[in-house]
């Protein structure tokens, strides 16, 4: 990877390598066992640094091609191609899923366990795309509803497209659609919209519309056999609090491959595959001469969609309830002083469920990129790496 020099991008050498000597403390004191970073600004990268192992028990180092199953930070991808449909006229955030998923037609919303009430408008493509479509996860056993989705294993990716499909319709939605955010499987249907339409699956969707055209030759929903001595080994906490690697699912579907593909969190792939993307929408939607996306959609996805009553329960006490709003695909700053950490107005990204993490300030015209793997995830580690990085910056 190429890198400008820290002058050139005009932040501060000395912070830097502040920065580095608190990542390589992570992995001394055992909170991560291996973690790579990657800062860009005005289009070139001005840091790019590993630490620590990709596999600690076998002495392997994390490397510049490591693979990383980057979970949830799939959603802005598929997000991303349902916005690039939208802009060929192949569908409208008005639509409703039904029109491309017909189990979506025959919802109910939840009230009590005996009562169900029919819906006020149909569940729509926006809905999907800002996790206000009523859905859920299955990960509250507080909730009925959430209790259902667990009880048959809705997150199984052994099962098909279709199996998936009729278990969901066959719940009721949390809430009215529209009316509150959750955060949900709504990008996991929202792919298979996107593979819908094309008419293929939603890998071969992903590659043909991103993955090929950006050059992201690491990134997709299985890792080919020559390749998985790259795949980084995710790490747990045992009951003494050090860390040991996750059991891994068997069959695995990273090498295994599944019958469905998740849209929500399915992809793995290398630093390098996630700048370019990155790169595409800072760029507004253009990345070494190919265009996705126009400025004005890539605007518009980055733009807070939520209502105020919905961006104040949005967020958590770490980083502050009310600090991000949500726009089509990534959470969206809206209020710095509400958040923990260093920020800026208008910064955007998301994260994933091993610790990976990603943000974009088109106004500090910066890009932040933390990897790691360790479940269940501890996002203030990738969130200081973000204030020390923007304490970098010399203007």
């Amino acid at each position: 990877m190429q890198l400008c020099t820290p002058d050139q991008a005009n932040v501060s050498e000395q912070q830097l390598s502040r920065l580095d000597a608190s990542m390589q403390a992570m992995v001394d004191k055992g909170h991560l066992n291996g973690i790579q970073v990657l800062l860009a600004r005005r289009d070139k990268p001005f840091h790019f640094a590993s630490f620590g192992w990709q596999d600690k028990a076998n002495g392997v180092s994390m490397a510049d091609d490591t693979i990383f199953r980057i979970y949830s930070m799939t959603k802005p991808i598929v997000s991303v191609a349902a916005m690039m449909l939208f802009e060929e006229g192949q569908l409208q955030l008005a639509d409703p899923v039904g029109e491309y998923l017909p189990g979506f037609h025959h919802l109910k919303v939840y009230i009590d366990e005996n009562t169900n009430a029919n819906l006020e408008r149909p569940v729509l493509i926006r809905d999907l795309l800002t996790h206000t479509a009523g859905l859920t996860y299955g990960f509250d056993p507080d909730h009925p509803v959430d209790r259902m989705y667990a009880d048959v294993q809705i997150l199984d990716l052994q099962s098909s497209p279709d199996d998936f499909l009729a278990r969901l319709c066959r719940f009721p939605l949390l809430f009215q659609p529209g009316t509150k955010w959750r955060y949900s499987v709504a990008t996991d249907v929202l792919g298979m919209v996107v593979a819908a339409v094309r008419g293929q699956s939603l890998g071969a969707s992903l590659h043909s519309m991103i993955f090929e055209p950006l050059g992201m030759k690491d990134t997709r929903f299985q890792v080919p056999e020559a390749d998985l001595h790259r795949l980084a080994v995710t790490y747990q906490a045992n009951q003494y609090g050090w860390l040991e690697p996750m059991p891994r699912s068997r069959p695995d579907p990273v090498d295994a491959g599944v019958k469905r593909e998740s849209g929500g969190g399915g992809l793995v792939g290398t630093m390098a595959d996630y700048l370019r993307f990155a790169q595409m929408l800072l760029n507004e939607g253009t990345f070494d001469g190919t265009r996705l996306l126009g400025p004005r959609t890539v605007r518009y996805m980055t733009t807070n969609h939520l209502t105020q009553s919905m961006t104040e329960v949005f967020g958590d006490e770490q980083i502050g309830y009310g600090a991000y709003g949500f726009g089509l695909g990534f959470r969206v700053m809206q209020n710095p002083g509400r958040y923990r950490y260093l920020t800026g107005a208008g910064e955007y990204g998301w994260s994933g469920a091993a610790n990976t993490h990603f943000w974009i300030d088109p106004n500090a015209d910066l890009i932040g990129i933390f990897m790691s793997q360790l479940m269940p995830s501890n996002l203030h580690l990738a969130h200081s790496f973000q204030s020390q990085a923007y304490a970098a910056l010399n203007d």
